[in-house]
Formats: C-alpha cells, structure tokens, sequence
C-alpha cells in the first residue's frame, strides 16, 4: 500500500490550493510510493505517501502524509507494489481466491459498501472473514485498539498478532508462484474434468505446462480450461 503527503510541501513549494483539490476518495492504493527530491535537503528523500489518485493528472498525484493532503510530482516518487493489495476486488470475488488458501492468507482491498476505505479479507479456518480497516480523525489506520500510519504497518503488525479477537488469527502472505486469470468468456465443459466458468470469474492456474489447455481450480473445484478463455488477473 501507500503512504502520504505533499511533496510540494515536504520541498517547500507547498500547493496553495490543496483545499480545492481534496479527494475523499482513496483508490490507487496499494502500493508504496518512496519519495527521492533531488533538489530538497536530504532529510526529505525516502518518504512514503498514500497516493490517493494517479487520474486526474498524470504528471502530479495527489498524495497523504500524516493526515496532509497535497500534490507530489509522478516522476519523483517510485511505486512499489504489494502482492496483498487487490483494489476494486469485490468481497465474492475475495472469497472465492482465498478459500483454498493456507490459514491466514489474506488481501487488501477497496471496500464495496464505503467507497475511500478498505477491508481485509483473511483465510480462517473454512471460510473467510472480512474485517473494516478503520481510520480516525487523524487518518491513521486500525482494526482495534492498535493504530498505524500506513496500511504497510498494519499489515506486518498483524503477521506476528493475531487479527480476531476470538481466534489466532496472523497474516500470511499467499505463495508467490500462484498464477491468478480472469476468464474473458463463459466456458462450459464438454468433457469430464474440464473446469467450468464465467466471464469475470477470478481462477489459480495450478499447471500451464500445456500450451492450450491449462488446469486451474475455482474455491473447491478444479479442473482443465482453453489458455485463450483468460487474461492475466489485474486488479483494478
């Protein structure tokens, strides 16, 4: 995820018209933004911001540092991007690519019923929970007593805490050599084993070693699907 400020204050040119350009809306995050100034002191370079949207110009992003909101310079900062952050994943979709997942695999996603916040959705148990990631007025961010800075901290807070309150519950990271598609068509099976589908539907490509049919499974089912039905998964 991301952190945020302005950089045009943290270089001194602060944006006099932050108020008229203030966002609500956080969308873009998920990923980490680690400022370098070249032409500000040394004590500015390496700061994180929250970016909060890339859309309306793409050479300035607006950005949040310790509750401050301003515009930062695209070609200052360099994005880094979190396996966990999904975006605009909905919470079926949430469930459906952790239900075969070890305990405690989670993500990170842009929340469906309060646009600007965020869930987290984790692997416990046989199903998943989803948890609203809460922030206060100062914009730091938590799920119960503990506060963070930045969705980042959070995060590796909770590998070694356990997220429920009623069960020990830590963050795990999914395995890194999952391959996930999205289906760009419906396809139903015309042989036993095949994997049945729809447009849309997110699926964990298990075996690619033929070059036309692929096996992948969906939740608790799994089977074989024409390579040309799916598109890399990208979130939104």
């Amino acid at each position: 995820m991301l952190q945020c400020e302005t950089a045009k204050q943290a270089s001194g040119y602060l944006d006099e018209h932050a108020d008229a350009y203030r966002r609500s809306l956080c969308i873009y995050v998920g990923l980490s933004a680690c400022a370098d100034f070249p032409i500000c002191h040394e004590i500015y370079a390496n700061l994180a911001f929250l970016v909060l949207n890339m859309e309306d110009d793409m050479n300035w992003y607006r950005a949040e540092l310790d509750g401050k909101e301003g515009l930062i310079p695209s070609n200052y900062i360099e994005m880094k991007k979190h396996d966990w952050y999904y975006g605009r994943i909905t919470r079926a979709d949430a469930e459906k690519l952790l239900s075969n997942k070890h305990e405690g695999a989670f993500l990170i996603r842009v929340s469906e019923s309060s646009p600007g916040d965020f869930s987290l959705s984790v692997k416990c148990g046989d199903g998943v929970q989803h948890f609203k990631v809460l922030r206060d007025t100062k914009g730091m961010f938590f799920l119960w007593v503990v506060k963070f800075p930045s969705l980042n901290e959070l995060v590796e807070y909770h590998r070694s805490a356990s997220v429920s309150r009623s069960q020990d519950i830590k963050l795990k990271d999914m395995h890194p050599d999952e391959c996930l598609v999205r289906a760009m068509y419906d396809f139903t099976p015309q042989e036993a084993g095949e994997l049945e589908f729809r447009r849309g539907e997110i699926i964990n490509v298990i075996d690619r070693s033929d070059s036309n049919w692929w096996e992948g499974e969906i939740g608790n089912r799994r089977g074989y699907f024409p390579a040309t039905y799916v598109n890399p998964y990208q979130p939104n």
